[in-house]
């Protein structure tokens, strides 16, 4: 039995696969994920915790968590993206690290009711499979090998039976590039497939499949008429493309809703069989592949011109897609020339005196406390700090492990990273501003004046030109000096 399930296990999960894709696929989501945190999410924590109530995802959480308010939410942001940076960076991170940047992302969005995107629980299961990834380093999955030259062989005097190659060789073709045997990458796949998978079972829906809830998906109205100069670019443009149809605008409706369904399905297919990419020789599956991943491409990318609200899935997906579906040593070409400069800085690392790798940590720990002590934001400075002696531990763990002051480096150059480019999303997007103004319009709707004040005076500190809320500024003050809890303007 035993040996049946290791030859399961080996055969139908662990095949040989370019190690470049889970290498990929590790660095392209923490990335992503983390100024994700930043710019879409963070913003939006003023409503945890509003007025007192919560409901988690699990009522076991509501149980076992403190009462939920935004400094918790935004804590959970920044040190996930802190984590993720810092684990992004680092040769070989362990599996625990990992894990928790893993469980702190999940409790983000498990906290409340209030994050019902999909594509955050995907995120929970993306990061639980790269837990069990291969740790690689980037010289190890964007080697370049060649093939070891063939010696002339004597003619043999009988033909003999060619023999089958052993289960661990990798694929014949594809001795250019090393290969891994990951069964965590087979099941992220069967993932991503389930996503696309349901979606196509949910849309097998009469009203969707005759395009009538295509139509409000596309802001196509009723009588046809074409949208002003105010709307989306590509929804005007296609609006007037199915205007100049006439007649045949409901077949094309009919069309689309059942091409949707068939996309979905195509690209699932794309996912299921995306681990045996690289073992593939059938001309007729790679060119599959292509296909697949030109239909995922075609879904997303006009996902994002239509406009619609799906926060930052499509940007996963397009990556998702193209690291798991392209041949493996196309990836290997891109990846060299785009990292080219860690290939560099890495063989340049072992040159470095012990203590500079120690300095860069003490200098990204400050980075980080500065980053949220100056964010403006509840829960930032907390977190920053837990950052922070987050990465100390870390730094100490790595020194007991690889007794090399050197292998800290890449988690002190990711830290380093996580507070400069938190500190500059703070300061240049509108961060701050909207959290704020929603705040405050939360609390001047429940008639909160004192928090809706506070809140208004901030966010008009942080708002863009022609944009601020003097007005409810002014309002709130006006109640509050009608009650004396605050001086009239001018000693009035």
């Amino acid at each position: 039995m035993k040996e049946a399930l290791d030859a399961l296990s080996r055969r139908a999960l662990a095949v040989p696969v370019a190690a470049v894709r889970p290498y990929l696929l590790l660095k392209l989501t923490l990335v992503l994920l983390a100024v994700d945190m930043w710019l879409t999410r963070a913003s939006h924590a003023g409503r945890y915790g509003a007025g007192g109530f919560n409901v988690a995802h699990w009522a076991w959480l509501d149980a076992a968590q403190p009462p939920i308010e935004p400094a918790y939410y935004v804590g959970a942001c920044v040190l996930t993206s802190a984590l993720c940076l810092a684990i992004a960076f680092a040769d070989r991170p362990p599996r625990w690290l990992l894990a928790l940047a893993c469980l702190v992302h999940t409790w983000s969005w498990a906290m409340s009711m209030l994050d019902s995107y999909q594509h955050h629980y995907l995120l929970s299961i993306v990061l639980a499979a790269m837990v069990f990834f291969p740790p690689l380093r980037a010289d190890e999955a964007l080697r370049a090998s060649e093939a070891p030259a063939a010696a002339p062989a004597a003619k043999p005097a009988k033909r003999k039976k060619r023999k089958k190659p052993a289960p661990d060789a990798p694929p014949p073709r594809a001795s250019g590039h090393p290969f891994v045997r990951a069964w965590s990458y087979t099941l992220l796949c069967a993932s991503i497939a389930i996503v696309y998978a349901y979606t196509a079972f949910s849309k097998a829906d009469p009203e969707w499949l005759a395009g009538a809830a295509l139509r409000q998906v596309m802001q196509y109205p009723a009588d046809g008429v074409v949208p002003g100069p105010g709307a989306n670019v590509a929804i005007r443009t296609f609006h007037g493309i199915i205007e100049g149809l006439g007649e045949h605008g409901a077949l094309f409706w009919f069309v689309m809703g059942h091409s949707v369904v068939v996309v979905q399905i195509v690209v699932c297919a794309g996912y299921l069989l995306a681990p045996w990419r690289d073992a593939a020789r059938s001309r007729v599956t790679q060119a599959f592949f292509f296909v697949a991943l030109g239909t995922a491409l075609s879904f997303h990318v006009g996902a994002e011109l239509m406009g619609l609200e799906i926060g930052w899935f499509s940007y996963y997906m397009v990556g998702y897609a193209l690291i798991a579906m392209l041949p493996g040593g196309l990836l290997v070409r891109v990846a060299r020339a785009m990292f080219w400069l860690v290939l560099d800085l890495r063989r340049e690392r072992d040159a470095l005196p012990p203590w500079a790798p120690l300095a860069l940590a003490g200098v990204a720990a400050l980075a980080l406390v500065s980053a949220g002590w100056t964010a403006d934001l509840p829960g930032a400075r907390e977190a920053s700090v837990l950052a922070a002696v987050l990465l100390g531990a870390g730094v100490v763990a790595a020194l007991l492990r690889a007794g090399d002051a050197r292998a800290i480096t890449g988690y002190a150059v990711g830290a380093l990273l996580a507070a400069l480019g938190f500190a500059l999303c703070v300061q240049l997007s509108e961060l701050r501003w909207d959290y704020w103004r929603n705040v405050g319009g939360d609390h001047r709707r429940r008639g909160e004046v004192e928090q809706a004040y506070a809140a208004y005076v901030k966010a008009n500190r942080y708002a863009p030109d022609g944009q601020d809320r003097r007005r409810q500024e002014d309002e709130m003050r006006a109640i509050l000096e009608q009650r004396g809890l605050l001086p009239r303007r001018g000693g009035r």
